[in-house]
């Protein structure tokens, strides 16, 4: 059995292996032209060869991270600050902050009171049970800035065990709540790793460009409303016959053994409040949103504060995330100055203009969910910005519709390797496949339908098409 196991797993490999060299190979064959340079030629056959290895998850992100642009670097596609600029991005650091200040959050113990709080006063049922935690991701995606996907699910997943569910409808729908509450919505609450990343690529072409939290909570919270009629419509077709009991009085038992809330937790609570404070008064203040990032993290770790500890926050930073985000804005840099964007736009640009609005975001939306099958979000996002702000401004539209729409794609996915939030959600092993996917066609169904005729009407009526 073990062997016939291996035999299949060297298969899997095997193949994976072959789709990874067989695509560069087939660029590397189609002759060159005035279009497709030489060095455009081998950008393209270095970046699809290391995205697949990525995408196949051969190696840890950083080893593809720092050899992509190395290679970019080694053969000419670009010089060394260009193939790496990526490393000296305000949005590396910004995430890498947003990741120190969600795990001090986590390690000083408030999240944990926070969910067990919302899932105590709703969760006395199995309808109890998704709405305390879709609203308890829903406030810790606010204040951890859209990384609490991994302490809900932690905590799902024990109320799980505690009820003693097996893996099959009912776990996999109070798992759903976990994405409804902490992933879905991140479209409109804001995430750094998503809208600064995105932001950074679109600044390439638009000088200035800028997607603040204001920004993000009045443009997208439309999208509040598919979240909650997807949690209503869950709620239905998953019921289970034999009611649930038990959630309030695990969750009330755990809130116990916190006991009262510490004075680390309170001192928390303040720098969390001058954080959201800062971002909040953005417009007013007109500072970056990433200084807040870069400097209020810290204010855990300061002598008469000492809320959090190397350990527990800065060791625990995905630093693999780090990296490969820092090598996906490089892609953006580089592709940029081989005018591969201006390309791009130019061939496309006939075709958009030829497409009333609806068809236009209709397309981008299409397009992304296709290419969440074969790429990253954040390899998405580093490939789509730039042609299509380039576009944007060809053609007069505002370049924050695309680059929403954009967002939108990348929540739109089937399988549970295609985003890696929702692979750390799936892994607790409290969802079938089966269901995974019955619920995410629809939510990419559902999605689609809102941007089309919910999101779009919403930004004509405020100016913002």
């Amino acid at each position: 059995m073990s062997t016939n196991h291996g035999a299949s797993v060297n298969r899997v490999s095997l193949i994976k292996w072959i789709i990874t060299i067989l695509i560069p190979l087939i660029l590397l064959i189609i002759p060159s032209n005035e279009l497709y340079t030489d060095t455009v030629k081998k950008f393209s056959v270095i970046t699809i060869f290391f995205l697949l290895v990525i995408a196949f998850e051969f190696f840890d992100n950083i080893i593809p991270a720092i050899l992509m642009p190395a290679c970019w670097a080694f053969l000419g596609v670009a010089n060394f600050n260009t193939a790496f600029s990526g490393f000296t991005n305000t949005t590396v650091f910004m995430v890498f902050g947003a990741f120190v200040f969600a795990n001090a959050l986590e390690e000083v113990g408030l999240l944990r009171r926070i969910a067990y709080y919302c899932i105590y006063r709703v969760g006395g049922s199995f309808r109890g049970l998704m709405i305390g935690s879709f609203i308890a991701g829903v406030i810790l995606s606010f204040i951890t800035f859209g990384f609490a996907y991994v302490i809900m699910g932690t905590l799902i997943f024990g109320i799980c065990n505690a009820l003693n569910l097996e893996k099959g409808k009912t776990s996999s729908a109070l798992m759903m709540s976990v994405i409804l509450g902490t992933l879905a919505v991140r479209t409109f609450i804001y995430n750094p790793a998503a809208f600064a990343m995105i932001s950074s690529q679109a600044r390439i072409v638009v000088p200035g460009f800028d997607i603040t939290m204001v920004d993000a909570l009045l443009h997208q919270w439309p999208v509040a409303l598919f979240c909650i009629i997807l949690l209503l419509l869950f709620i239905k077709m998953y019921k289970p016959n034999d009611e649930l009991s038990g959630g309030s009085e695990y969750a009330l038992a755990r809130l116990q053994e916190l006991g009262p809330i510490t004075v680390k937790e309170k001192k928390a609570i303040v720098i969390l409040f001058l954080l959201l404070a800062y971002l909040l008064t953005s417009p007013l203040h007109g500072m970056a949103t990433y200084w807040g990032f870069l400097f209020f993290p810290w204010l855990f770790f300061m002598p008469g504060i000492n809320v959090s500890t190397a350990k527990g926050s800065i060791k625990k930073v995905n630093y693999s995330m780090i990296f490969f985000m820092a090598s996906c804005i490089s892609i953006g840099t580089v592709a940029t100055s081989l005018n591969i964007g201006k390309l791009i736009a130019g061939l496309s640009l006939p075709v958009f203009n030829s497409m009333e609005t609806f068809s236009q975001l209709g397309f981008i939306y299409l397009l992304t969910f296709l290419l969440n099958f074969v790429m990253t979000p954040l390899a998405i996002m580093s490939t789509l910005t730039v042609p299509l702000c380039e576009i944007a401004a060809g053609i007069g539209t505002d370049p924050r519709v695309f680059v929403y729409t954009i967002l939108h794609g990348i929540e739109a996915l089937v399988f549970p390797y295609e985003y890696v939030a929702y692979l750390v959600v799936y892994s607790f092993g409290m969802m079938t496949m089966k269901e995974f996917i019955k619920m995410n066609v629809i939510r990419t169904v559902l999605c689609f339908l809102g941007l089309m005729f919910i999101c779009i009407p919403y930004w004509m009526i405020i100016g913002l098409m």
